[in-house]
């Protein structure tokens, strides 16, 4: 399913237009009759074949890593049912699997909403 993206002057709205990568991506799908991918690729200042690997489903490395990292926060967090911040989990993760540093763990915590 294709999302209808709406766009006046692409050089001039750009940056407040294409936030994400997924809103990007699609874009190009709504318009890859039209144009060549490359140059909206281009124009959009991503890689061609980033979006090809959203085509075929690849999950970059980095995002695997952050929901990797977002699956054991929220596992530590329900564990202590909601009173640890970021401090503790970052101790708790640490011990427990690999370590991850405590402004990372805040970094993703108040991207998920998660507060002590």
């Amino acid at each position: 399913m294709h999302k209808r993206v709406i766009v006046g002057n692409i050089k001039k709205s750009d940056s407040h237009l294409f936030k994400t990568r997924e809103i990007m991506y699609a874009f190009i799908d709504y318009n890859r009759g039209r144009y060549p991918i490359e140059l909206m690729a281009r124009t959009l200042k991503i890689e061609p074949r980033s979006y090809y690997h959203y085509r075929l489903g690849r999950i970059a490395l980095r995002n695997q890593r952050r929901e990797a990292i977002e699956k054991l926060i929220h596992k530590e967090y329900a564990t202590a049912k909601g009173r640890y911040g970021s401090p503790r989990l970052a101790v708790e993760i640490s011990t427990k699997y690999n370590y991850i540093s405590e402004r990372t763990i805040a970094k993703y915590m108040t991207a998920m909403r998660l507060r002590s």
